[in-house]
Parts: structure tokens; sequence; C-alpha cells
């Protein structure tokens, strides 16, 4: 619940920033998008090299 609550509040100030065209805001929000997207590929890949190298052995 703590996770959605954080999410609903970065909305929230994502859509002032649209709506008072900041500028700050919008640039903000663009850097933590492309470091969302990174941190979802490493956790992929982590996922992926540890699902190899922990399967169980024939």
């Amino acid at each position: 619940m703590a996770i959605l609550s954080i999410l609903l509040m970065f909305c929230v100030i994502l859509l002032f920033g649209v709506a008072r065209h900041s500028r700050c805001a919008l640039i903000t929000f663009s850097v933590f998008g492309l470091f969302a997207v990174i941190f979802s590929w490493l956790m992929a890949s982590v996922y992926l090299t540890a699902s190899v190298n922990f399967r169980p052995s024939d």
C-alpha cells in the first residue's frame, strides 16, 4: 500500500507539473523514468542470471 501511495503522489506531482508547464518537474520525471527503465533491465538481468546459475543440475 505504501508503494501505491508513493506512485500516486508522483503522478499528482507530474500532473501538477504538466498543468503549470513546469520545466523542472517534467525534466525530473523524465530522468526518473530513465532510471526506472535502467533499474528494470538490471533486475531482469539479475533474475535471468540467478535462474541460469541456480538451476537444478541433471
